[in-house]
């Protein structure tokens, strides 16, 4: 099991993973990214998308030719939508898998899902390997120097976020707009981005805004991993929130957010501007609030936000 908190970069290792292996003829290999399947509710709607029904057969006939790595990304997507039929499907492959010879599982999910929600708690998974933050010495100093920052002028207290991969990644996209300031959280971080590259964007504005935060509501509300093109508020704006990969289209005519990390921050957002309660499990919640700092989100809000108990 791969851990690590948001963005610290466990799909990367993966696909790192999945690259190396396809280089090598020896290995079977099957990626599967779970988050994909969040929308189907049996093992007939699963295999009527492309995945196969008999993968426990298939790969057992082909671990007796040679080793079979199979790496399943994103399942704690599966368990902070609560979507829980295809994540029981995806555990009780793992359960076939695991007793077939020459068959090796690679999981990745969240440290927080993986020790609050049953489903995964409860498990034996083996090995994990948690992923470290980058060095900020050897590692993301550089970086900021090519950025045209003094890595020794950033406060001690905001080193630590800026070895997050995805968090360093966005602060990039923030100095080139013209940004210094190195925010303190997660939290932080993205209302900077939603503000220098979507609310002060002539393309963009605060209409696009409201349109990405509906799209994060309904998303949350439905438990789906993405809603229909045609149903986006402000279709005009589409092609812009996808080159600032905010957005994306994986499947012709439906649009879902590049991170899971954008869905949690809108849904807030759009909880705290209409004063709703969000809806979801308590795992959504507690995950998403202690990866974006809830007593931040507190000060920087008049409104207050009420979470739902199940």
């Amino acid at each position: 099991m791969i851990l690590g908190g948001p963005g610290s970069g466990k799909t990367c290792v993966l696909l790192d993973l999945a690259d190396h292996l396809e280089s090598k003829t020896e290995f079977g290999l099957l990626f599967i990214k779970a988050d994909e399947y969040q929308d189907y509710q049996s093992e007939e709607e699963i295999a009527h998308s492309g995945l196969t029904k008999d993968i426990a057969g298939q790969c057992s006939r082909l671990a007796i030719l040679r080793p079979v790595v199979i790496i399943i990304d994103s399942l704690d997507v599966l368990s902070t939508s609560r979507q829980y039929r295809p994540l029981r499907y995806f555990l009780s492959l793992i359960d076939q898998l695991r007793r077939i010879d020459n068959v090796a599982i690679v999981a990745a999910c969240r440290e927080f899902d993986l020790k609050y929600d049953p489903h995964l708690r409860d498990r034996d998974w083996g090995t994990t390997v948690t992923i470290s933050p980058l060095d900020y010495q050897t590692q993301a100093s550089p970086l900021l120097s090519r950025l045209g920052n003094d890595p020794d002028k950033v406060p001690e207290n905001r080193r630590h976020a800026l070895c997050n991969p995805q968090y360093l990644k966005h602060y990039a996209k923030l100095v080139h707009s013209g940004v210094s300031s190195v925010p303190m959280s997660h939290y932080g971080l993205y209302e900077l981005l939603i503000d220098e590259l979507i609310v002060h964007s002539p393309e963009l504005g605060q209409h696009a805004l409201d349109a990405i935060q509906t799209m994060a509501h309904e998303m949350l509300t439905h438990r789906s991993t993405g809603i229909a093109k045609a149903a986006f508020k402000l279709p005009s704006s589409i092609n812009k929130l996808q080159s600032l990969e905010i957005i994306q289209e994986r499947t012709p005519g439906r649009l879902e957010f590049s991170h899971q990390t954008w869905l949690e921050m809108l849904s807030v957002r759009y909880a705290i501007t209409h004063g709703n309660n969000l809806p979801g499990s308590r795992y959504f919640c507690e995950s998403l609030f202690w990866a974006s700092k809830p007593k931040q989100t507190a000060k920087t809000s008049r409104d207050r936000l009420c979470l739902r108990r199940p």
